[in-house]
């Protein structure tokens, strides 16, 4: 299947055993072999450090490599990284590192692939915040949040203080005191508090994105009366892209609270088979995670609670 060239498509529905022959023939192109890692990744089958070994696997001039930053732009997200990835690991100029490292991780976004690239350029950026727009913060904390490097994380918002009643830098802030809290650190739940209460007066919200966080807390936290009151008297919108299964959700509610295993976890795997964690929607997510805390799966519960607050 390898020698006569897989398309991109053929890829997406291999299993692992399928990537993992992929990504080990000599034969097979370069950027499917990148493209194979990067979806290997995501799965956790492979570690960070077979990730770097594929993006270094592809060949550029030297040329391309130095203007890595303006080619990028010119390039598929896929062949992108790679060559920002070499430049970056090039690059003597901290300044120029620093963009190259927001640009990567800018483009890795949207594939679900910032936890893996936070991963390899973490220590590679320079400790120089000064002169980080709001969009530069945001996605730098969360690279620092992916990680679990939460001081870091909050500090990358601080030089952008003036905005931090934007209504981004607050779901950032939150998200930051949410992950703290489901990996047992302490946080200051007033702080918390004010945070959600100024995101309440902001009437309406109909941001994804918060929705996300709320479900979140209500699976994880023990909430106090001040946030039962601020959440009670908000109003949030849900636009889904795909129709909620409201069937689906009350079956899952009633096989998990009373332990049944197998018929929970066929909502659980036919929800999940056909799409990364991170594309469900608002209601297949909420679906998921409260199957995994019904059964007890605490560890589960924790890592795809981390992956929806980024």
């Amino acid at each position: 299947f390898a020698d006569i060239s897989p398309s991109y498509e053929q890829i997406e529905n291999l299993d692992t055993s399928g990537l993992l022959f992929i990504l080990s023939n000599p034969s097979v192109d370069t950027d499917l072999k990148i493209f194979c890692s990067e979806i290997l990744v995501k799965q956790g089958r492979i570690g960070i450090d077979m990730l770097s070994e594929a993006y270094q696997l592809s060949r550029f001039k030297n040329r391309d490599i130095e203007n890595a930053l303006k080619l990028y732009k010119t390039l598929s997200p896929a062949k992108a990284r790679p060559l920002l990835y070499q430049s970056i690991l090039r690059e003597k100029d901290n300044e120029n590192k620093s963009k190259k490292i927001i640009a990567l991780l800018k483009i890795s976004e949207n594939d679900n692939l910032l936890k893996a690239v936070s991963k390899l350029v973490s220590d590679l950026l320079p400790k120089n915040f000064e002169n980080f727009k709001k969009d530069d913060a945001l996605i730098t904390s969360k690279m620092y949040q992916s990680i679990q490097n939460f001081f870091m994380a909050e500090s990358v918002l601080d030089v952008v203080e003036e905005l931090e009643n934007d209504t981004e830098i607050l779901f950032q802030s939150i998200s930051i005191s949410v992950c703290k809290f489901i990996n047992g650190e302490s946080i200051n739940m007033r702080e918390l508090e004010n945070k959600l209460e100024k995101i309440k007066d902001k009437g309406k919200i109909d941001f994804e994105k918060f929705n996300k966080i709320i479900m979140v807390m209500i699976l994880n936290f023990d909430f106090s009366q001040k946030i039962k009151n601020i959440l009670s008297s908000s109003e949030f919108l849900i636009a889904e892209k795909n129709p909620a299964n409201l069937q689906s959700l009350f079956l899952a509610n009633s096989f998990s609270t009373q332990n049944d295993l197998f018929n929970s976890l066929i909502i659980f795997f036919k929800i999940t088979s056909e799409n990364d964690f991170e594309d469900l929607n608002l209601i297949e997510n909420y679906q998921v995670l409260m199957i995994l805390k019904n059964l007890g799966f605490k560890k589960e519960l924790k890592e795809l609670s981390e992956s929806i607050l980024l």
